[in-house]
């Protein structure tokens, strides 16, 4: 029994290397990235490839009130969900899931897909936040059956605070550079 407890422990701590190891790729990959788009498009792919998702995509807003924009997703040829499923996936965030994100790190939603002989579709949803704010939320997509395991699931809301400090970081890159514009075209017009 004492031998068995050791190999759980190892295999625990194992387990909890790699998660460490992916969330360390997806900083590294994420760090410097200056566009939203861009980074919406690799903090995708980077989640799906971590989480073993059909789809990953992203909803951001500028401002508290302004509307959901999606920016950017994992979608390749290859890894495309038919159309129906697509449309069930991205039409818009449901106003429960932000509602349940305030107090949720993970909100997990399975839906039917079009004709009953189709595959169910589970999607997960972890808050970007700025301080306590919500401005994004990445969303994940994958059909069951299998379903996300908890390992999966709890690997998301890290990579989700990896990816809201890379937005702020995008942001304020941008506001930076602003300021430049219009502090050049300021002097040059003296």
């Amino acid at each position: 029994q004492g031998q068995q407890r050791v190999l759980d422990a190892r295999a625990r701590l194992e387990a909890e290397a790699r998660i460490s190891a992916q969330l360390a790729v997806i900083g590294r990959a994420l760090l410097g990235l200056r566009e939203l788009g861009e980074l919406s498009r690799r903090l995708s792919s980077l989640t799906e490839e971590a989480l073993g998702a059909d789809r990953v995509w992203m909803f951001v807003r500028e401002d508290p009130g302004a509307r959901w924009q999606e920016s950017g997703s994992s979608a390749a040829p290859s890894h495309e969900l038919p159309l129906h499923l697509e449309r069930v996936a991205t039409e818009h965030l449901p106003p429960a899931v932000e509602t349940r994100l305030e107090h949720q790190a993970v909100v997990v939603e399975r839906r039917p897909a079009g004709p009953a002989t189709d595959p169910q579709l589970e999607v997960a949803y972890a808050a970007l936040r700025r301080e306590q704010e919500i401005v994004g939320v990445l969303c994940v997509a994958k059909r069951v059956p299998p379903a996300f395991d908890d390992a999966r699931l709890r690997l998301l809301p890290a990579i989700a605070h990896l990816g809201s400090m890379a937005l702020q970081s995008c942001r304020l890159v941008t506001e930076l550079e602003s300021t430049n514009q219009a502090k050049s075209d300021f002097l040059a017009s003296m």
